[in-house]
């Protein structure tokens, strides 16, 4: 990890999901693009609250401590679940920490366990947060709202 080799850096949580999946078992070859979040979205278990541990640095999450506690675990409801959780208790730090509306869009918001579970606790917290319903969650929703901020 020190030399970057074989630990690249990414801005996708759709490869977090992926590796995840990977390190998990849940997922370990793809016939389509999400299909690792699919399997995750459907072994969460709502009644788990617990989340992996992680730390932020200058603005990045570090994953490391929940890699080690993944490939410790042998329970892949309990992986999925305390993995999305982690995910929405992330989001909520970031958001109290620049104190600015949330924005949901991309691929990755078309797992509805992560909306929900993120949704749901930017409520818990009143940090407005929006997301489009009339055109596609996907990855196009980007580039609408990039257009969109740019005028």
């Amino acid at each position: 990890h020190t030399k970057g080799l074989n630990s690249p850096l990414t801005s996708s949580v759709g490869r977090i999901f992926d590796m995840v999946a990977a390190l998990s078992g849940i997922c370990l070859e793809q016939s389509f693009e999400g299909e690792s979040g699919l399997k995750i979205e459907a072994l969460y278990d709502p009644k788990i609250d617990r989340t992996y541990s992680y730390t932020i640095r200058k603005g990045v999450v570090d994953f490391d401590e929940m890699i080690q506690e993944i490939i410790q675990s042998q329970d892949k409801t309990e992986i999925a679940s305390r993995f999305v959780n982690t995910l929405a208790k992330i989001s909520v730090e970031f958001a109290k920490k620049h104190q600015l509306p949330v924005v949901l869009a991309g691929g990755v918001f078309q797992n509805r366990t992560l909306l929900e579970k993120i949704s749901h606790e930017l409520e818990k917290e009143y940090i407005p947060f929006y997301f489009q319903n009339l055109t596609p969650l996907n990855d196009g929703s980007l580039s609408l709202g990039q257009i969109y901020y740019s005028k």
